[in-house]
């Protein structure tokens, strides 16, 4: 016997796909960040909301960076949005 795991709703999963994972980056220096991943690595602004930006490429969409304002939270924080 192995385990499965259940969605939200307790229904049962056959098949997990994994369509992307944004890491996100803490940075005391967020403009700065921003600069490296964009005017170096070439990536472009998805979003920003003052506190968190989201970086892409422009080349395949679902490769992201989002870049967090601050110190590094040992906590763990999981999103997960199903499609």
């Amino acid at each position: 016997m192995y385990f499965q795991p259940k969605t939200p709703l307790g229904q049962t999963m056959t098949k997990n796909v994994i369509r992307r994972v944004v890491p996100n980056i803490p940075s005391n220096c967020l403009e700065e960040s921003v600069v490296f991943y964009t005017e170096y690595l070439g990536f472009r602004v998805a979003m920003d909301m003052g506190w968190i930006v989201t970086v892409v490429s422009p080349g395949c969409l679902t490769a992201q960076i989002s870049i967090v304002r601050g110190e590094p939270s040992h906590g763990l924080n999981v999103h997960h949005a199903e499609h």
